[in-house]
């Protein structure tokens, strides 16, 4: 009776899923450095007006699904350009280029804490 009762839950798991993938599209690719050609890892893509997202795995690869085609993606990552991307059709696994953010050091503010005596100051 137990494993009836869990053949029956594991298959209804499987048919719920199902029914959450249903009438998406895929889309997968990758993040990569523009000069370096090396995965960007963590890099955030998500798909514009809706709530479905991810970060990139540690070979900079990704996947996301959209209701339908076209989709806007938006791909970020902290020193880099954020990137916009209209897809459009989806046949194979698109290749996502970051640039680098040259300007990036005008946004960092450094702030220090702790105690030192005057006369160990230069």
């Amino acid at each position: 009776m137990q494993r009836l009762l869990f053949l029956f839950v594991l298959s209804l798991s499987f048919a719920v899923s199902g029914f959450a993938q249903e009438g998406t599209v895929k889309i997968s690719g990758q993040v990569v450095d523009e000069l370096t050609g090396e995965p960007v890892i963590g890099a955030s893509i998500s798909v514009i007006n809706e709530k479905t997202g991810m970060a990139s795995d540690f070979d900079g690869k990704f996947t996301v699904h959209a209701k339908e085609l076209p989709a806007a993606l938006i791909i970020s990552y902290l020193g880099y350009k954020t990137v916009e991307l209209d897809v459009y059709e989806y046949t194979e696994p698109l290749i996502i280029l970051l640039r680098e953010e040259r300007n990036l050091l005008n946004e960092v503010i450094v702030v220090g804490y702790g105690t030192q005596k005057r006369k160990e100051l230069t």
